[in-house]
């Protein structure tokens, strides 16, 4: 498995501090919220995050995973407290605690220019290709829907590629993360167009292992990420 480190320490002399164990913290890539840039934790979300448990001042580590369901496993085996930034669903609430809003997410439809399909229709969902990321809370959500055709891809690269090539229909993705990686790619005017499905607020996952021992860590974190500004990215 993939993996980086890295490893943050806040000053251990304040009782805010001593009141809770270290927590290790997995987050998967997810430009422009969060992603390795050199080898080091970068992003929109990361740094609202780092911030939050800076305010804390706990000692913390962060762990880069490639996607959310090594992030979710790694929570199921122990290996790591909780992880970051991510909608909600039943599968990560039955193993942990979902924070106050990091940051507020857009999923979008993405079709070549002119195309003007019924993203709803039955003919649609029966028939469209739609390409979106593995393990995404967009890729669960298409199939809670009832999309029959779903390309779930582990690299957001090959989705623009693909829709371009008219391989896929439609795209369904974070408006913010399929944006970055057209301007990453160098697409300096795709031919897409785009619509709003719907709006999500992106949070810490905290095990409910780790709050077991620890009482009021959520409490405390959900106040200070209350009373940051949570970027609604466009």
């Amino acid at each position: 498995m993939w993996r980086v480190a890295i490893l943050y320490l806040c000053c251990l002399l304040s009782p805010f501090a001593l009141a809770f164990e270290p927590i290790r913290l997995a987050f998967p890539q997810l430009p422009p919220y969060q992603f390795l840039n050199d080898g080091q934790p970068d992003g929109t979300a990361l740094h609202s995050v780092v911030q939050a448990l800076n305010t804390l001042e706990l000692e913390f580590e962060l762990v880069s995973v490639p996607n959310y369901g090594r992030a979710l496993k790694e929570l199921e085996m122990g290996h790591v407290d909780g992880f970051f930034v991510a909608t909600r669903n039943a599968e990560r609430d039955a193993l942990a605690e979902f924070s106050a809003p990091v940051a507020i997410n857009r999923w979008a439809w993405f079709f070549p220019e002119g195309a003007q399909p019924d993203v709803h229709s039955e003919q649609f969902k029966s028939e469209a290709r739609v390409g979106t990321l593995l393990h995404t809370n967009t890729h669960h959500w298409l199939v809670a829907q009832g999309y029959e055709r779903l390309y779930p891809l582990l690299e957001i690269g090959h989705l623009p590629k693909m829709l371009s090539l008219s391989r896929l229909d439609a795209v369904f993705l974070a408006e913010a993360t399929f944006k970055e990686e057209l301007m990453r790619a160098g697409w300096s005017e795709p031919p897409f167009q785009s619509k709003i499905e719907i709006e999500k607020p992106l949070g810490i996952y905290i095990g409910r292992a780790y709050l077991s021992r620890n009482p009021g860590l959520m409490t405390r974190l959900n106040k200070v990420l209350l009373e940051q500004d949570a970027p609604e990215l466009e």
